[in-house]
């Protein structure tokens, strides 16, 4: 009866050792999920930006020709 116990007991803390793992890991890859959405989100606002930098340029430019033609 003292084996069964201790068996039990070891058990017992194996599972909560994996529920923990499993936890920890479900976390880490929730978050590393979220960094790549955001990373993601962030590439896009900053190559929104760089066009409409872009086009403000090209704008500046067509200007400046219309100018120099006048």
């Amino acid at each position: 009866m003292g084996m069964s116990m201790v068996f039990q007991i070891d058990e017992g803390e194996n599972e909560q050792h994996l529920r923990r793992q499993l936890l920890l890991r479900t976390f880490q890859q929730e978050q590393e999920f979220t960094q790549r959405h955001e990373l993601a989100h962030t590439s896009a606002t900053l190559t929104q930006e760089q066009i409409f930098k872009m086009m403000q340029v090209i704008e500046e430019i067509r200007l400046k020709r219309y100018e120099e033609t006048l």
